[in-house]
């Protein structure tokens, strides 16, 4: 039986739906991953699982990525593709990637800008997780 008040548990059944593609459980394991909440530190895994809801639609995620771009967290910037993420994220209404790319546009000249567009009108999200494929139960450890 699951129980929402165990943080192991919960664990488990994030880590299970974001394997099976739901983008909203790949934006929560990507947050533990950022954070190191119930698993190691690691901001490459964080932004491999924002990455994957991102591409998704996932809104919150497709900031995060156009940060992580953006301030180079995980590598070089790139500021193109920062444009893009955060261009996709405030279509949705996503208020931060609105303050970040405002803080973005300055820095960016006119062909980064049309990069950045030509991108956006090539970006077709992936087909999300069905809502009703939810994963088996975590197996018991006890055996």
């Amino acid at each position: 039986m699951r129980n929402p008040k165990d943080p192991e548990q919960s664990l488990k059944w994030v880590q299970r739906s974001a394997e099976h593609g739901h983008a909203q459980a790949q934006f929560y394991l990507a947050t533990y991953c950022l954070y190191g909440r119930g698993v190691e530190k690691d901001m490459s895994e964080a932004v491999r699982w924002f990455r994957r809801a991102a591409e998704q639609g996932h809104a919150e995620a497709q900031n995060s990525i156009g940060y992580a771009c953006d301030t180079g967290a995980t590598g070089p910037t790139n500021v193109v593709e920062a444009y893009m993420w955060y261009q996709l994220a405030v279509r949705q209404g996503e208020a931060r990637s609105q303050v970040n790319l405002k803080r973005l546009m300055p820095r960016l000249t006119a062909e980064q800008i049309s990069e950045g567009k030509r991108r956006l009108q090539d970006f077709t999200p992936r087909p999300a997780a069905l809502p009703n494929a939810l994963p088996m139960e975590p197996a018991s450890s006890a055996g």
